[in-house]
């Protein structure tokens, strides 16, 4: 009898616990912030990060080859190229960190040894998924 009134009173407890509500009250400075951190999130085009450069030449028609080869190579990896007057640069990947950067160069090392890791202001917050 005694296990019986226990169980039901804890059954009870436990039920009545889990309708408990939770009110967050938030003052309007808080809410504005997150409004104006949202608006400048949206705002930007790019951000910064890191990639894996693989060659920066001023003969387009090396970039466009080499970049064919890494296609052929690694199919699964963005590799695009960007003009910074005079140099075609070649780069591949698109990182938060630079410690996954160095994993793809890493990876890519033995076929482009010639490969380094840059910092990259232009990467598109897509290109992170």
């Amino acid at each position: 009898m005694k296990t019986l009134v226990l169980s039901l009173i804890l059954v009870f407890s436990m039920n009545n616990w889990a309708m408990a509500q939770v009110t967050i009250n938030q003052s309007q400075d808080v809410i504005d912030l997150i409004d104006k951190d949202k608006a400048v999130r949206k705002s930007k085009k790019y951000i910064s990060g890191w990639s894996v450069q693989l060659l920066a030449s001023n003969e387009r028609s090396k970039v466009t080859e080499l970049k064919g080869v890494f296609l052929n190579t690694y199919p699964d990896i963005k590799v695009d190229w960007d003009y910074d007057s005079p140099y075609y640069k070649l780069q591949a990947g698109a990182f938060r960190t630079k410690r996954e950067a160095s994993r793809l160069l890493e990876r890519i090392k033995p076929q482009f040894p010639d490969a380094y890791i840059v910092t990259n202001r232009k990467i598109s917050p897509i290109d992170l998924l």
